[in-house]
């Protein structure tokens, strides 16, 4: 049987950081945006969200935030079409 619903935790770290250094933690060779974004739209069921590792001090703190909102709003999109 499948899961029911899922709760999603995201580090936005995860990224690689030549695409956007969220924080001190970020390592090159992580998926890009669009990875992740297709991964987490692929996700069905998504009842709860956290993103975390976005450092107010990091050098691409503003993109790194709209990136996450962007994400948020494409699972928002996929979730409504259901």
């Amino acid at each position: 049987s499948g899961a029911k619903s899922t709760y999603v935790h995201l580090d936005m770290d995860v990224h690689d950081e030549l695409a956007v250094r969220t924080n001190m933690f970020a390592v090159p060779n992580g998926p890009s945006v669009d990875d992740v974004r297709s991964t987490l739209t692929s996700l069905n069921q998504i009842s709860a969200m956290s993103i975390t590792g976005l450092d107010p001090a990091a050098a691409d703190v503003a993109k790194a935030s709209r990136i996450a909102v962007e994400h948020v709003l494409a699972i928002a999109d996929k979730l409504s079409e259901n």
